[in-house]
């Protein structure tokens, strides 16, 4: 920023794991740049797994623009129904095998009281558990997320996983601009668009504390 030209590298970090999509953090990032080096309108930066334009909306609303994985029909479906334990309506693969596996449920009530088996997914796959549901009234699906091979049992608000979701969901019919709610406890809600070129995320950040990076120069 500043004098410098090139994108600012970023990297995170949860439970001692470094996370390679961060959706949640590129919000965060976008809050976080435009609070210390002031307002505009699009800013690209480099993550460990690819490059990305975040976009500041305004009014404490923030975005950005990522590609989805490609998707694939979900396979060992008795395993999948056994890490559930409940009925699994539909699936599908994210990525490969250290990506995504999306499992739709019934209905929020479902998801709400849904207890995976965070043993059997921590020692059998490597893919993160995005279980997810239609819902009513002003959002347009729910979901869930889990990681405990990466550390993360449950996720509070992960916006890389509304991303995939965003391309899932629209393969299933649910099309044009989106709004999600997570069911974990202090969830989030994400606001989200499936393009042919990629998937647009935004929502909504706080600062809470930061360091003044500006009192700091690179040696």
């Amino acid at each position: 920023m500043g004098e410098n030209t090139a994108p600012p590298q970023v990297r995170f970090y949860q439970n001692g794991y470094e996370v390679r999509r961060c959706g949640s953090g590129n919000i965060a990032v976008a809050a976080y740049l435009e609070n210390t080096f002031g307002p505009s309108s699009s800013v690209l930066i480099k993550a460990s797994s690819e490059s990305i334009t975040l976009n500041m909306h305004g009014s404490g609303l923030y975005g950005y623009s990522a590609q989805t994985l490609p998707q694939y029909p979900l396979r060992q479906a008795s395993f999948w129904r056994n890490v559930l334990s409940c009925k699994c309506v539909h699936g599908a693969y994210a990525g490969g095998p250290r990506d995504y596996v999306v499992l739709e449920v019934e209905d929020e009530q479902s998801l709400c009281a849904l207890k995976p088996s965070l043993k059997l997914l921590k020692q059998y796959s490597g893919r993160a558990l995005i279980a997810s549901a239609k819902a009513g009234g002003d959002c347009n699906y729910v979901l869930r997320y889990f990681a405990p091979q990466y550390g993360n049992n449950e996720d509070r608000a992960t916006g890389s996983a509304n991303i995939q979701l965003l391309r899932y969901w629209f393969n299933r019919g649910l099309h044009g601009k989106l709004k999600a709610r997570q069911l974990s406890e202090g969830g989030g809600a994400f606001y989200g668009q499936f393009l042919k070129n990629g998937a647009q995320l935004w929502g909504r950040a706080r600062i809470e504390s930061a360091p003044d990076v500006r009192k700091y120069r690179a040696v």
